[in-house]
């Protein structure tokens, strides 16, 4: 029975031992890999400071942008042109979906014209068929 007890205790020392070992691995890995992402941080901080510098003092960028930012507002301030593009989107959109054509156009053919409103709003835009 001593045997039996001094064996246990020499397995169960051997497991501490190896768990022991295990557990500083894996603090030198968690040790290796808090590191790296510091570094990383450290790289980010960096590498955003040099693309604020850039923003803030680049007269190209400066001016690209602030051009940029002008037509915007004048596409978005200039009601023809901006009916122009959405016409033209609607007429691609069309175009890429014949299928779609054709069920709008039987959709107003088999309207009888009784609901202004409905599954198909484009009677609100035909000339005449407003009641």
């Amino acid at each position: 029975m001593k045997t039996d007890i001094e064996r246990n205790l020499y397995q169960l020392s051997n497991e501490i031992s190896a768990t022991s070992t295990l557990l500083n691995s894996f603090h030198i890995s968690c040790d290796k890999e808090r590191r790296e992402i510091e570094n990383l941080c450290n790289e980010k901080a960096r590498l955003e400071a040099i693309v604020t510098g850039f923003k803030n003092n680049n007269v190209e960028y400066l001016k690209l942008r602030q051009a940029a930012e002008e037509k915007v507002k004048d596409v978005l301030t200039n009601s023809k042109l901006l009916l122009k593009f959405a016409t033209a989107s609607v007429i691609e959109s069309l175009r890429r979906n014949p299928e779609l054509c054709n069920f709008l156009l039987n959709d107003i053919s088999n309207n009888n014209h009784t609901t202004p409103y409905g599954s198909n709003c484009l009677l609100l835009m035909l000339p005449g068929e407003q009641q």
